[in-house]
């Protein structure tokens, strides 16, 4: 049996970051809230209106702006449905490329529209 000697450096400064795990900063759109002002405005003061018999704190206040900020002016740069349009569109694409390519002969025009497909999709 030997000795071993050896030397750990530990970074606790990292370690003790990453159990903390600091809360991120919740990115909201102002110009999709400015566009929703008024619904914004009225589902605050419902659930504002609904905090008021159990006596809030301000973290609950504070909860609650961010999760109606996030809910009504998410950094989204599209709308869901544009994405689902979008997606099935690239699949519905991908499917004919690939019956293209796993066609044996193959015409000129099926080849053209193969490599325009690989080039689209």
């Amino acid at each position: 049996m030997r000795m071993i000697r050896a030397r750990i450096v530990i970074n606790s400064r990292l370690e003790r970051l990453k159990r903390i795990q600091r809360k991120r900063s919740i990115k909201t759109n102002t110009e999709i809230l400015e566009m929703h002002k008024e619904q914004f405005q009225l589902e605050i003061s419902n659930r504002f209106n609904a905090l008021e018999e159990n006596k809030p704190t301000i973290e609950t206040f504070h909860k609650l702006m961010e999760e109606e900020a996030e809910r009504f002016g998410k950094n989204g740069k599209d709308k869901p449905n544009e994405k689902l349009e979008e997606d099935m569109e690239i699949e519905r694409l991908d499917e004919k490329r690939k019956t293209l390519k796993k066609k044996e002969g193959k015409t000129t025009a099926e080849k053209i529209e193969y490599t325009e497909l690989n080039t689209l999709v």
